[in-house]
């Protein structure tokens, strides 16, 4: 990467699994600078450094309460903490000094770690606390029941071979191990293994998850079958 590469911030040079993020760049500038800025936009680093925590704040009220300045009594109808910290990741990610907290002599730094945008999370989270912001849209996790008859469903599916044991067999894999549909996807035969003390157990491993970072974080689990081929 040469030095006109280090000094420009584009959304073709953002990483593919970051290109969400550029749009919020987009919006936060464009909210700053009173001019519309697209996805074809190059900002310069050092335009990026103009940006302030208040600009931060303004965006993020603007996306919870629906106006840059809102009332004191205003509530957090439009959005929700947890898409807040979203920005914030998001519009972090391109700051030239993202690794800094933001410095209140200097004015240097990065302004989504500074006070003002942390206190406004904050706030946004307490009106969710008291049932004053915008509804939690989380899904439940499915009951017992619910997974049997989704299980059953697949079993008794004659369309494909493949989707009548492959998809029953994937689900109940990642039921065992407690893990994320994506992730049991990419489970390897490798990591499949005979059980070293119980003949009647396997072995296995789920190394790919967004909480594992170090090979400690995924340990060994028992892998038992059922006697009952609905379970």
């Amino acid at each position: 990467m040469d030095d006109e590469e280090d000094e420009t911030v584009s959304y073709k040079k953002t990483p593919k699994n970051a290109k969400s993020y550029f749009t919020h760049l987009c919006q936060v500038m464009s909210l700053k600078d009173g001019q519309l800025y697209g996805k074809n936009h190059v900002f310069e680093k050092n335009h990026l450094l103009l940006l302030t925590p208040k600009d931060v704040c303004s965006y993020f009220s603007l996306k919870v309460f629906g106006c840059v300045n809102p009332e004191e009594s205003a509530t957090s109808k439009f959005g929700r903490s947890s898409s807040l910290m979203f920005y914030k990741k998001a519009i972090s990610y391109f700051m030239p000094n993202k690794l800094l907290g933001w410095n209140v002599e200097t004015k240097s730094g990065n302004p989504t770690k500074s006070i003002q945008a942390n206190a406004l999370i904050k706030v946004v989270q307490k009106m969710e606390v008291r049932k004053q912001g915008k509804p939690s849209q989380a899904v439940r996790a499915l009951t017992m029941e619910e997974i049997k008859f989704v299980m059953q469903m697949l079993r008794e599916d004659n369309s494909s071979l493949p989707k009548k044991i492959a998809v029953p067999a994937i689900c109940a894999f990642q039921f065992h191990m407690i893990g994320r549909i994506d992730d049991s996807c990419r489970f390897v035969m490798k990591e499949l293994k005979a059980h070293d003390s119980f003949d009647f157990a396997l072995r296995g491993r789920m190394c790919w998850s967004k909480n594992v970072m170090e090979e400690r974080d995924c340990p060994t689990q028992i892998i038992l079958g059922a006697n009952d081929p609905g379970e």
